[in-house]
């Protein structure tokens, strides 16, 4: 007996002779570190993201400018490149030559089954009329599962819905989001110069931008339900 107690205590202490201590973790402590250290992955990849999207917004216009549209890539070259552009306002008497700061906000909803972080990167830009401008939009897949999503928009007021065309968009695709994946997605666009004539809108200071996405899958199974029905 004593032989067995010399052993427990000569076991307890370290090879300084200090007693060893003995941490027990429990499952919802191993769960909860696990948890941390997955919010921190995120936020570390989501502040990365905005720091780079910050960075293209300002640097995407003017290369834009340098290479599209003078070669016409991306969008009607009739539109974007100057020397037209002026031929037009000169050949229309009643083409405004007035130039306006438009303020475009975003905004973003998720359906009930679609268990994604879907955010505006940029919560407003200004935009001048008639030029090209850039925004994104960040989306996290919180599920342990692929998921497939579809977006689609509206603009508040509606009146100003014809005026705001899109050279670059997600919305009305299918979009295939993986597990915990962190993705970015651009919004290119510009707000027509007809928007300047029509009195409906052209007093208007701001204009709003709501992306709402939604799980295809559910809506299929619910469209193939009601067909069944």
């Amino acid at each position: 007996m004593l032989c067995r107690s010399w052993a427990r205590r000569s076991a307890a202490k370290g090879a300084g002779g200090t007693p060893r201590k003995i941490r027990i973790e429990s499952g919802y402590e191993r769960e909860s570190k696990k948890n941390y250290e997955e919010r921190g992955r995120f936020f570390s990849a989501f502040a990365s993201v905005s720091i780079m999207s910050l960075g293209c917004t300002f640097l995407f216009v003017p290369l834009y400018r340098m290479y599209c549209a003078p070669t016409g890539r991306g969008a009607d070259p009739k539109f974007y490149t100057p020397e037209a552009q002026r031929e037009r306002e000169q050949g229309d008497k009643s083409y405004p030559v007035v130039k306006k700061l438009l303020k475009v906000r975003f905004l973003s909803d998720v359906g009930n089954t679609m268990p994604i972080a879907f955010v505006p990167l940029q919560k407003e830009v200004e935009v001048l009329v008639g030029e090209p401008a850039l925004a994104f939009y960040s989306a996290y897949n919180r599920s342990n599962r692929t998921l497939l999503g579809v977006s689609s928009y509206t603009i508040a007021p509606p009146e100003a819905t014809n005026y705001l065309n899109k050279i670059q968009c997600f919305c009305f695709e299918e979009q295939r989001f993986k597990p915990h994946e962190l993705v970015e997605m651009p919004v290119f666009f510009y707000i027509d110069r007809d928007f300047l004539n029509d009195p409906l809108v052209n007093w208007l200071d701001e204009v709003i931008v709501n992306y709402t996405f939604f799980n295809l899958e559910k809506t299929k199974d619910i469209i193939f339900r009601s067909n069944l029905a």
